[in-house]
C-alpha cells in the first residue's frame, strides 16, 4: 500500500483571511503521520508577495522537507510566480518509484495564470504528458496532480475557476489510463469516480488546510489517500477535531463490457437544431436526419434544446413545422437561445412543456428547463432539483431513467470550459448519486459522454446548425439500451453518411 498526505489551500499571509493556529496544528498532526508521499497542492500563500513568502517559508520550516510543491492561483498573484520559482523551485514535477511492489507513475502540473482565479494546464503540458503517459508500462498506477478542480463539485456555491481546458484534459487522463487526479482549489473535499466505458478514473479534491474561507460545514482540513491496485481509499481529517471521513473507491482496468439480453429500449438523441429562416440552419442536413431517425425504430427522441436560433415568432413556426416531420414521440426541452424575450411564452404554446415527463413502459424521461432569461448561462435551481429528484425517487416501477437538459455537466473536448451550468457541481453529484441512468444533455455541438459515479452523461452534437464544432459535421445520437445494463451510444454524422460508436457503458442497476 501507497499513502499520500495531501495539505492545499493554506494561504497563508499576516492578514485574516489565514489561521495560524490551526495551520501549526495541522503541521504538528502531518508530522505524526507516516507516510510514502507529502504533497502541497498549491495556494501556498494568500496573495503572491514577497512577505508572504517569507512568512510561508518560516511556518512550513517543520514539513518542508517532506513536501513536494505545486503553485496555485493564489501564489502566481502579484508577480508572485516568479517568488515561487526562488523558494520552491520547479512549478512541476515527476517520478517513477516503487512502493511494497507496487510501481507509481507520479507527475504534478502548473495549472496556474498569473493574476486569474481561473487556471489551464495549457496544449503544450497536455501533449507532454500524453506522450509520457504513452511510454509508461501498463502495471503502473498513474496519479496526475494539480491545483485547480476538474470536474464541478457540490457545496461550493456558483461554479467557476476551474481549469478551462478541462474537457482537454479529461480525456487525455481517460484515454492514456490515468488511475488518480488529486485538485485542490475549492476548498471542500469530494470523490467521484468517473469512466468513458473502458477505464475507470477516480478524481480526488481536497479541502483548505488553512484559510479562514471555509465552505458549508466542512472545517480545516487534509487528505490521507491509501492506495492499493484498484481500490482507493480518502480519508480526510478535520484538524481541529482530528475527526475521520473515509471514502473508498474500487476502479477497474478496461473493464469487460457486452451486451446482453433483449434490447430494452433504443432513444435518438438530437440537439441545437436552430430552426431559423437563414443560413444558421442547415435545412438539407435536418431533413435528411428526419428521414433516417422515422425509420430508426426508436423509442422516442429527446432533444436537448436550442430548438430555435433566436426565439422570433418565425423561428418557432419553423420549428413547429419542421419537428412535426418527425413521426415518433418527442421530448423536447428548451435551450438558452428559446428562451430570450417572448420565447418564454412561445415555447409553451407551440413546442410543449418546458420541464416535460414523458413515459412508456420501459422508460422514464424528465426534462428540466436550464434556461434564464436571455443568458448564455443557465441553472438548474434547488427547488427544481429537489423536484427532480423526487421525480426520480417516485419512479416505483424497474424503467430506465432518464434526465434532459440543454447545459452541459461535464467539461467537452475541443471547447473552452466555462461554467454553463452555475449550479454543475450540486446537480452532477446529486444525479449521480440518484439512481438516474442517463442524462441527455447539448449546448457545446460536440459529442462526448462519460459516467460519473452511476449517471452516464452524454452530450449531443448539433443537428443542423450551420456552426459545427465537431470534425463530424451536423450530428445526431442513437442510445440503446439493454437487459443486461449494456449502454451504446452511436453517433450519426450527416455530413459523411457515417455511424460510429462513440460510448459503451453499463447502468449499474441492470447489471
Amino acid at each position: 500500500m501507497a499513502r499520500f498526505v495531501i495539505m492545499s489551500d493554506s494561504h497563508i499571509t499576516e492578514g485574516q483571511e489565514f489561521n495560524k493556529d490551526i495551520f501549526k496544528m495541522g503541521v504538528d498532526l502531518i508530522c505524526s503521520i507516516k507516510a510514502d508521499f507529502y504533497f502541497h497542492l498549491g495556494d501556498i500563500v494568500e496573495s503572491g508577495t514577497l512577505a508572504d513568502y517569507k512568512l510561508a517559508e518560516e511556518l512550513l520550516l517543520p514539513i518542508k522537507n517532506r513536501l513536494i510543491f505545486i503553485p496555485g492561483n493564489h501564489d502566481a498573484r502579484n508577480v508572485g510566480d516568479r517568488l515561487y520559482g526562488e523558494f520552491y523551485g520547479d512549478r512541476e514535477f515527476e517520478m517513477e518509484t516503487k512502493i511494497d511492489g507496487t510501481k507509481f507513475y507520479i507527475t504534478g502540473l502548473d495549472s496556474s495564470i498569473p493574476d486569474q482565479n481561473s487556471g489551464r494546464v495549457g496544449r503544450r503540458s497536455r501533449h507532454t504528458l500524453s506522450k509520457r503517459l504513452d511510454q509508461l508500462d501498463d502495471d503502473l498506477i498513474k496519479v496526475v496532480v494539480f491545483h485547480h478542480h476538474l470536474l464541478p463539485i457540490p457545496n461550493t456555491g456558483r461554479e467557476r475557476s476551474t481549469i478551462d481546458d478541462a474537457g482537454d484534459m479529461l480525456k487525455v487522463l481517460l484515454d492514456y489510463d490515468v488511475d488518480i487526479v488529486i485538485n485542490g482549489h475549492r476548498h471542500i473535499s469530494n470523490v467521484y469516480k468517473i469512466t468513458d466505458g473502458s477505464h475507470e478514473l477516480i478524481v480526488i479534491n481536497n479541502g483548505t488546510f488553512s484559510a479562514n474561507k471555509t465552505r458549508y460545514r466542512e472545517l480545516h482540513s487534509f487528505s490521507i489517500i491509501n492506495v492499493i491496485p484498484e481500490e482507493v481509499t480518502t480519508s480526510r481529517i478535520q484538524i481541529y477535531t482530528n475527526k475521520e471521513k473515509k471514502v473508498t473507491k474500487k476502479y477497474r482496468h478496461h473493464p469487460a463490457l457486452r451486451f446482453g439480453g433483449e434490447k430494452l429500449c433504443r432513444i435518438v438523441h438530437i440537439s441545437d437544431t436552430h430552426f431559423t429562416h437563414g443560413r444558421e440552419f442547415q435545412e438539407a442536413n435536418y431533413d435528411k436526419a428526419v428521414e433516417l431517425i422515422n425509420k430508426s425504430g426508436a423509442d422516442v427522441i429527446v432533444h436537448t434544446g436550442d430548438v430555435t436560433n433566436e426565439a422570433y415568432r418565425l423561428s418557432y413556426k419553423i420549428a413547429a413545422d419542421k419537428l412535426s416531420k418527425l413521426q415518433l414521440p418527442k421530448v423536447i426541452v428548451p435551450g438558452h437561445r428559446d428562451c430570450y424575450a417572448i420565447g418564454w411564452e412561445l415555447f409553451p404554446e407551440m413546442i410543449g412543456p418546458m420541464d416535460p415527463v414523458w413515459e412508456s413502459p420501459n422508460l422514464k424521461i424528465i426534462g428540466i428547463n436550464t434556461s434564464l432569461l436571455e443568458e448564455e448561462v443557465g441553472s438548474v435551481g434547488r427547488f427544481e432539483l429537489q423536484k427532480v429528484l423526487d421525480e426520480i425517487h417516485a419512479t416505483k416501477e424497474q424503467k430506465i431513467v432518464v434526465v434532459a437538459m440543454h447545459h452541459h455537466l461535464v467539461p467537452v473536448p475541443n471547447t473552452k470550459h466555462v461554467a454553463s451550468l452555475t449550479d454543475a457541481g450540486e446537480v452532477l453529484s446529486a444525479l449521480g448519486k440518484s439512481g438516474v441512468d442517463l442524462v441527455l444533455t447539448g449546448h457545446k455541438h460536440i459529442t462526448w459522454s462519460v459516467q460519473v459515479e452511476d449517471a452516464i452523461i452524454s452530450n449531443c452534437g448539433s443537428l443542423s446548425s450551420a456552426k459545427v464544432l465537431s470534425l463530424a459535421g451536423n450530428v445526431f445520437n442513437i442510445l440503446d439500451v439493454y437487459e443486461n445494463g449494456y449502454v451504446q451510444i452511436d453517433e450519426v454524422s450527416l455530413d459523411e453518411n457515417m455511424r460510429r460508436t462513440t460510448g459503451r457503458f453499463m447502468i449499474p442497476v441492470l447489471k
